[in-house]
């Protein structure tokens, strides 16, 4: 198995400022969702925000070289945004990211 780009466990089991699961649970949803929606991911992840557990991560090996080229190109920026307080259902930032991948290919 590759390894682990991100999981929720670390975000709400930090010893500063911890964040609640259920903000971390819909951060991932959106990610994945986009993520699968887009064809980035080498298996299905999870059908709902219910299928996501303190356990979930996102590793290499879900995703395709498009959603690993993605995550290293855009994913950091978004994570920031929505720390700052923009909604994580919006994924422009991604989408941006995503078309400049697919524009280089």
């Amino acid at each position: 198995m590759g390894y682990t780009i991100d999981k929720i466990s670390w975000h709400t089991q930090q010893l500063c400022e911890p964040e609640p699961y259920e903000v971390m649970a819909a951060q991932f949803w959106h990610a994945i969702k986009f993520l699968q929606e887009n064809g980035l991911t080498t298996r299905h992840l999870a059908g709902s925000i219910n299928d996501l557990d303190e356990d979930f991560g996102i590793h290499t090996d879900d995703l395709t070289s498009q959603g690993l080229a993605l995550m290293k190109a855009a994913y950091q920026e978004w994570v920031r945004k929505v720390e700052r307080g923009m909604s994580p259902d919006d994924t422009s930032i991604l989408e941006r990211g995503l078309e400049r991948i697919r524009q280089s290919s």
